[in-house]
This record gives C-alpha cells, structure tokens and sequence, in this order.
C-alpha cells in the first residue's frame, strides 16, 4: 500500500476537501459539508458544461461534443446526492477535459442502519461488519441503474474500455460491485471490461460470494482510504483487495500485475486534495486523452 504521508517534492495537502453525509444516528452527522456547486445549470468548469436532469443526475460535458472520447460514472455516498459531489467532479473533469462525468442520485429510501430513516442510498445497510455486508436489498435494482447508465454512453460511441466507474462509501462499494461481476447486455455473459473502477473510501459487497464476470478480472482498480476512518474500516480496503485478487488468481491472473492499488490517507471518512490527484491520475491513466 502507498502510504498517503510518504514525503515528496511538493507538500500533500491531507485536509480533508468534504465529509460523508453518512449519519450513524437519526440525525445527520455535523460534519456534512454544505453544497457550494451553484450555479450548476450554467457552465462552471473550463471547457466543460455541467447541467442536472429531472431524476437528480449531474452531467458535466466538454463544451465540444467531438471531444467527448470516455465517461466516468461516479456514485456518491449513503445519504448525499449527486450535488454533493458536482465540485469534485468539475474539478476531475478539468484535469480529463476529453471525459464525461455522469453523476446519478440513487433513490431515496429507508436504511435499516439509520433506524429507518428515508435517505438516499442504493442498497439497503444492515450494519458496518463484515457480515452485514452480505445482506444488501436492492443492489440488484443499482446495478441495472448504473449498467443503463453505461449502455447510454456506449450508444453514444464510447466504448467499454473509455469507461470509468467510482464512487465514494457506498458508492465506491456499489463501482466495485458493478464494474467486476456485471456482464454486458447480450454478450453471452462476457465482463464489462471497463478502463477502470476507483473506490474511494469503499468495499467489495457480497464478498463471500464473489466472483468476477469473465473478462473483468483484468480490469484495474485503484481503492483510496482514510487511515483513520471510522465509518468504513482502512481494513476494508485490504479485505476488499483481498478477496478481488483471489478470485484474480483462480482465473489465472498474476496478482503481481498490481491490479488492484490501495492507497492510505492520514484522513477520516473523507476525501483529501491528495486523493481527488491520485485519482485524476489514475483516471488519465486508463483513459488518456485519444
């Protein structure tokens, strides 16, 4: 694991750039960031357009459609919503001017581990444990909004390995989950074979029985987490990695390709500026610009 703190030509910057909106009581957590993506209907970003459909889902263009060459679809955290991501995402975008970032807001819903509480969230969450983590209602019914969402890129000329699926919290958990054990719509039950999936602050779901689509074991992932976090374990990056290269090796994938990347952060259940460049860079890595 690449330690976040390991010292370089240039200070890193581990102030955390927003909190998770995850409550853990039946009110929500002080530490929410207030959204400050306004204006979001007009162009915000250099190069690019954002703009916000009926069901909440952000989309932030280049203002040229011939420069349109990948998507990122990017899932935000129990609780939030696609605003609250939006600045984040603008700021990805200006350092990978030739993707497309779709943002979705899943539905709103009671969460068990809320006491009930109505909040968005895209599958159902019992608990923090390992175990809990196997019982996920409606993840099923996620996976077939996030697989619509790639098949609309896909009409829209942008191919399977141009596409980049992330997300924080839940969100990454829900990227990891899609991205490795989705198959593509009448493909015979081939993988998606996507450029890449980051997790941030995330975990695999339903790791027990995990088992990636064939095609997929290849595909690269790169999982941040904060040292410190208290809502998602750092050890849930480690399992996760774990579990994603077991079944790596059972396909006969050497794991010593470094597939799957963890990457540490002196930082709570948050993003930092350092991660949000550790992704660009991995972003721009699996879909550099055509």
């Amino acid at each position: 694991d690449r330690q976040g703190s390991e010292p370089t030509k240039k200070m890193r910057h581990h102030m955390p750039l927003f909190a998770s909106s995850l409550s853990l009581s039946s009110r929500v957590s002080s530490r929410v960031r207030p959204n400050r993506a306004i204006g979001l209907r007009r162009t915000t970003a250099r190069r690019a357009t954002s703009s916000q459909r009926d069901d909440g889902t952000v989309v932030i263009s280049p203002d040229d459609a011939s420069e349109h060459t990948a998507s990122v679809i990017l899932c935000h955290g129990l609780g939030d919503t696609a605003m609250g991501w939006a600045e984040p995402a603008q700021h990805l975008q200006r350092k990978l001017p030739h993707a497309r970032f779709i943002l979705p807001t899943a539905p709103t819903q009671p969460v068990t581990l809320n006491f009930g509480m109505a909040m968005p969230s895209w599958y159902d969450i019992v608990g923090l444990d390992e175990r809990s983590n196997e019982s996920c209602e409606g993840i099923d019914d996620t996976v077939d909004t996030i697989l619509g969402l790639i098949q609309d890129e896909v009409e829209a000329g942008i191919d399977y390995g141009r596409i980049v699926l992330s997300g924080f919290s839940q969100g990454g958990a829900v990227a990891l989950h899609t991205g490795m054990r989705s198959a593509r719509p009448g493909g015979g039950g081939e993988g998606l074979g996507l450029a890449g999936i980051c997790v941030m602050s995330g975990y695999l779901p339903l790791a027990s029985s995990f088992e990636a689509a064939r095609g997929s074991e290849r595909t690269p992932i790169l999982h941040c987490h904060g040292t410190a976090d208290q809502v998602v374990s750092f050890k849930a990056a480690g399992l996760s990695r774990d579990r994603v290269t077991s079944a790596q090796r059972d396909a006969g994938v050497p794991v010593e390709d470094g597939l799957y990347e963890v990457r540490s952060y002196p930082i709570e259940h948050s993003v930092s500026m350092d991660e949000l460049d550790d992704v660009a860079e991995f972003m721009t890595r699996v879909i550099p610009p055509n």
